[in-house]
């Protein structure tokens, strides 16, 4: 019955939190997974985690009070939001950019012609931030652009991509 019920109700949230995980590990280097929050102190997830994440030599540990940590750690930052000197950036970060175009790389129908007669690619993902890249808090990350909409007003959003290598165009699935 106990059996039957972990495969039927947690098994499926585990299985989340396990390939969570994996994509975490597959991004960065790290030597234990710290178990925290309230499904966290679970000796359930704890025995999963461990069968599939300490066999490479990592540790697996749940802290004293783990259903606190998340509030004690948000109170902790909220008092010393000065203890944080930077962020490492897990996705890539960019601006939609017209950008050379490369013959047999980059299809036909993003080929444009700019102003000054050059041959561009449009949708191009020029990258501002890279994966692991560390950025100070307060850091002001810039590039220079040249644009023949001036004195117009210029949209230019922010795009986000999960890819595994560098997104070459904005509108390609991430």
């Amino acid at each position: 019955m106990v059996s039957e019920l972990h495969e039927r109700v947690f098994d499926p949230v585990v299985k989340d939190v396990l390939d969570l995980i994996d994509h975490q590990l597959q991004q960065t280097h790290c030597e234990a997974i710290f178990l925290v929050g309230g499904f966290g102190s679970s000796r359930y997830l704890f025995d999963r985690v461990t069968a599939t994440f300490a066999t490479s030599g990592r540790q697996v540990r749940v802290p004293p009070r783990a259903e606190l940590a998340v509030v004690r750690g948000a109170v902790t930052y909220g008092l010393h939001q000065g203890s944080i000197i930077s962020r490492v950036a897990r996705r890539w970060y960019g601006v939609d950019s017209a950008m050379d175009f490369v013959p047999g790389v980059d299809p036909e129908e993003k080929k444009t012609l700019s102003r000054d007669g050059t041959v561009r690619c449009k949708d191009r993902f020029s990258v501002y931030i890279t994966p692991g890249q560390s950025v100070a808090l307060g850091e002001c990350v810039t590039k220079k652009y040249m644009t023949w909409c001036y004195p117009r007003p210029l949209d230019c959003p922010l795009y986000v991509s999960d890819s595994e290598q560098e997104p070459r165009y904005v509108d390609e699935p991430s």
